[in-house]
This record gives C-alpha cells, sequence and structure tokens, in this order.
C-alpha cells in the first residue's frame, strides 16, 4: 500500500486528464425600463466593471428626470447599444449586456477523489496558464470554477473537452 501512496504524487504531477464541460458564464442583461434619452454611457466592450459602477446615465422622456443605471455584479461587457445622439430610445430596448467573469465546468476524472474541496489544478495554455479551483466532488466529477479575465475570447473556443489539468502551475512552465 506504501508504494501506491509514492506513487499518486508523480502520477498527479503529470497531469490529470478527464473531460471538462464549461456551463456559460452568467449575464446580466440591462434594459431601458421606460423611454430616454442617453446621455452618458461610460463603458465600452470588453471593460471590466465592478459591482455599483455606473454603465449608464440617461434622461426620463416621461419625468424629465436623470436617471443612472449600476452594475449589479462585477465582469465584462459584452455588449452596448450604439445611441442614436439625442433621438429616445423606447422602452425595453437593451442597453447594456455584462458577463460575469466566474466561469463553472465538470471535470469528469477517474481521479476526482484524489482532490479536495479548495484545491487547485492548472490548465497549461499557451497565452495564459488557468486555474481551476475545485468546488466540489461528486463520484468520478469535479465541480470548478475559474475566473475568465479575457471578455474577447470565448471559454468554449479556448478549452478542448478532453483536457489534461495539472495540481502545480510550475508544470506548465516547464514545457
Amino acid at each position: 500500500m506504501a508504494s501506491l501512496s509514492l506513487a499518486l504524487p508523480i502520477l498527479l504531477s503529470l497531469g490529470v486528464e478527464g473531460n471538462l464541460n464549461i456551463v456559460r458564464p452568467s449575464e446580466t442583461f440591462y434594459y431601458l425600463m421606460e423611454d430616454g434619452v442617453v446621455l452618458e454611457l461610460p463603458v465600452k466592450l470588453g471593460d471590466r466593471v465592478e459591482e455599483g459602477e455606473l454603465i449608464l446615465k440617461y434622461n426620463s422622456a416621461k419625468t424629465s428626470l436623470v436617471k443612472e443605471i449600476d452594475a449589479k455584479s462585477p465582469g465584462y461587457i459584452d455588449f452596448k447599444i450604439d445611441p442614436p445622439g439625442s433621438a429616445v430610445i423606447p422602452a425595453g430596448t437593451l442597453m447594456v449586456k455584462v458577463k460575469s467573469p466566474k466561469v463553472f465546468a465538470s471535470f469528469y476524472t477517474s481521479h476526482a477523489k484524489n482532490h479536495t474541496v479548495g484545491s487547485s489544478l492548472w490548465f497549461c495554455n499557451k497565452t495564459k496558464n488557468i486555474k481551476f479551483t475545485v468546488s466540489d466532488i461528486y463520484n468520478d466529477s469535479l465541480l470548478v470554477s475559474f475566473d475568465w479575465p479575457m471578455s474577447d475570447i470565448k471559454v468554449d473556443e479556448l478549452l478542448p473537452s478532453n483536457v489534461t489539468l495539472h495540481n502545480d502551475e510550475g508544470f506548465c512552465n516547464r514545457k
């Protein structure tokens, strides 16, 4: 039994193969709740916004009051309307979409029980190594999450479904 416990860290340092199923990041949509004229739209596509940050200021066509819309959660600007100058925009128009930087995935592997909640796994990539955090373990799968800092790259385009994850980021740098 002692030889198995010695062999296991060596095996895990080489990587854990498995199938990664990524869940799309959550998105928050911001619509005009009443007709209005855009006064300020201080965000650009790809900008990182924090909770409470101003993303839109408009003048209500109904009450003439200036209204502000703040981000409800952190994320990246994934869509923004190109405001038509001083024209009135109708209620119900999508103004801004914010995509969450937190991405969840299921990682199916026969080595799931060798990990603990809160431990880290690394995906080695040419442009950026990605740190996964184990959030839960169920049978032969790990629920993992990671922060996605690049809004201009689609998560599912970058990561193949069959991947090797490593316990140590240092392994990524050895290649």
